[in-house]
């Protein structure tokens, strides 16, 4: 069976289902996804930073399985290392931060949440935030 990848909107839905109770299975079926498919989604790989040290509570609490990427494997975090990439096209890795204005970084961040991504259905992740929102929401630093 080939895998097919969910919408935000499919994945918007799972995680909200999943926070009102409702078990892998039933969302399955509400979904017309396979049972594997869901469990997929719900199974997290993490970065290994101090950031993640309250990962068992977010677990818990979303009841979900978690998982961290072994060491060297940047295949395990494809959206993380994406990310990473478009940021070195604005700044070198290994620079120090503090070396660029704010309005640098803000520049940067704008123009990254304002590229269109095929997985958005070549939207910016800017619009699909604003018509998920109904509103436009700024970063403010």
């Amino acid at each position: 069976m080939n895998y097919t990848h969910l919408t935000q909107e499919e994945r918007y839905q799972i995680y909200t289902l999943l926070r009102e109770g409702f078990s892998k299975r039933y969302i399955a079926w509400r979904l017309n996804r396979s049972p594997s498919t869901i469990s997929r989604e719900i199974k997290r790989t993490a970065d290994n930073g101090k950031e993640l040290s309250l990962h068992e509570y977010v677990a818990e609490e979303l009841e979900i399985d978690w998982y961290f990427a072994d060491p060297y494997s940047a295949w395990q975090r494809g959206t993380n290392e994406n990310t990473n990439g478009l940021i070195r096209q604005y700044i070198r890795k290994g620079s120090d931060l503090n070396l660029y204005t704010d309005e640098y970084i803000l520049e940067i961040t704008q123009r990254i949440n304002h590229r269109p991504r095929k997985r958005l259905g070549f939207k910016s992740p800017s619009q699909v935030l604003c018509q998920q929102q109904g509103v436009a929401l700024q970063m403010l630093i």
